[in-house]
């Protein structure tokens, strides 16, 4: 399903509704500049439905290549047991994955207040 935002009241209802998420697949943003809105629909769309996987592949890919680069350097003794690294990889996915998701919901809010300030000026001159 795809959910049309187009004012103020369709905004508050995707803020407030938590259960929303999961109907919908896609939000189509309508506004009066078309390259505006489809810029702004991207990034609403990638930071509405963020999971923070991204952030965590990069931080699993950044922890074995320093577990590498240290087990390397250290004349290939530091790292014999297998779970230590398996251990290290996974505190890196799970604080990647965290920070990915504070990251998109910040960057959600903030969109959420830009959008706002649009649709209620653009009601606003709409009412005089």
């Amino acid at each position: 399903m795809e959910y049309v935002l187009d004012d103020i009241s369709s905004l508050r209802k995707l803020r407030r509704e938590g259960t929303l998420k999961n109907s919908i697949r896609k939000i189509k943003l309508i506004m009066d500049n078309p390259l505006q809105a489809k810029t702004l629909e991207q990034r609403l769309n990638k930071y509405y439905f963020a999971c923070g996987c991204h952030t965590g592949g990069a931080a699993v890919s950044i922890a074995l290549f320093f577990t590498f680069l240290l087990w390397w350097y250290s004349g290939f003794i530091i790292f014999i047991s297998w779970w230590k690294i398996v251990i290290i990889i996974a505190a890196c996915a799970f604080a990647g994955k965290l920070t990915g998701l504070f990251i998109s919901r910040y960057r959600l809010k903030k969109l959420f207040h830009v959008l706002e300030d649009y649709y209620t000026e653009k009601d606003y001159i709409h009412l005089m």
